[in-house]
C-alpha cells in the first residue's frame, strides 16, 4: 500500500478500511497514546521535542498493510523507517499535530528527524525529533506544547499524565506542568454526536487537548 500523500488522505482510506468492520461510532475514532522529551541544548534553551507515538491495533493494521516490501511475512527495520519517513511527510502539513507557544505566535519547527519505529503487540510505535526553527524558554522563560487532532477524529494522550513527559538535559530548576483537557459538557456531547464520516471542522479539537508547561 503506498501511503496517501496527506492526512486529509490517509484518513479517507482509513474509512474505507474499516467500513465493514466495528469502530466507534463516536469521536475520536483513533487512539495514539503519547510520551514526550523536551530536548534542551547545553545553553539551557529548549530546541525541540522527541516524540514518541504508539498507534492502537486497528489503525496501525491499517498503516502496515502492503508495507512488507521485501514479502518475507514480517516487518523489518528499513521497512518500517521507510515508513515513518514518508508518514513524517504526510504530517508535516499539519506541522506533526504539535502546537508550541512561548508568545502569542505558534513556534515553526523544522524538519522531523525519523529516529525509530517498531510493531509490539499489534501496535506500532514510532519516534521522531520535531526540532524548533530557534531555541525557545531558557532562565525565568516559559513555553507550553500540545499535540492534537484539530478535528478530534483522533485522541492524542500522554501516557499517564505527566509521567509521560521528560525534561531531557534541562536545567537544574526546571520543571513541567501537566494541564489535562476540560471540554464542555456540550463539547463533549457534540463529540459524542458525531459519526465516522462527519465532522465539526478544525476547531473541535483544541478543547480536548492535554497542555504541557515548561518553565525554567
Amino acid at each position: 500500500m503506498k501511503l496517501p500523500g496527506s492526512i486529509a488522505g490517509m484518513l479517507a482510506g482509513f474509512l474505507m478500511f474499516v467500513a465493514s468492520g466495528s469502530v466507534a461510532s463516536a469521536h475520536p475514532h483513533q487512539f495514539i497514546d503519547l510520551k514526550v522529551d523536551v530536548m534542551f541544548d547545553s545553553s539551557g534553551k529548549a530546541v525541540g521535542l522527541r516524540q514518541e507515538w504508539v498507534f492502537d491495533a486497528l489503525f496501525t493494521a491499517y498503516l502496515i498493510q502492503g508495507q512488507d516490501q521485501n514479502g518475507d511475512g514480517k516487518f523489518d527495520k528499513a521497512e518500517l523507517i521507510d515508513m515513518l519517513g514518508r508518514l513524517l511527510t504526510n504530517m508535516s502539513q499539519e506541522d506533526y499535530f504539535t502546537v508550541v507557544h512561548e508568545s502569542a505566535e505558534p513556534t515553526k519547527f523544522g524538519s522531523a528527524k525519523p529516529v525509530a519505529a517498531s510493531i509490539e503487540n499489534e501496535q506500532l510505535a514510532i519516534r521522531f525529533e520535531t526540532p524548533f526553527a530557534k531555541p525557545l524558554g531558557g532562565k525565568g522563560k516559559t513555553f507550553r506544547y500540545a499535540v492534537y487532532d484539530p478535528t478530534y477524529y483522533i485522541a492524542v494522550l500522554h501516557r499517564d499524565g505527566l509521567k509521560g513527559v521528560k525534561l531531557d538535559a534541562a536545567a537544574k530548576g526546571c520543571k513541567a506542568e501537566f494541564q489535562p483537557s476540560e471540554p464542555s459538557t456540550d463539547q463533549v456531547a457534540l463529540a459524542a454526536s458525531l459519526g465516522i464520516n462527519q465532522s465539526a471542522g478544525n476547531g473541535l479539537g483544541i478543547h480536548f487537548a492535554e497542555w504541557v508547561y515548561v518553565k525554567c
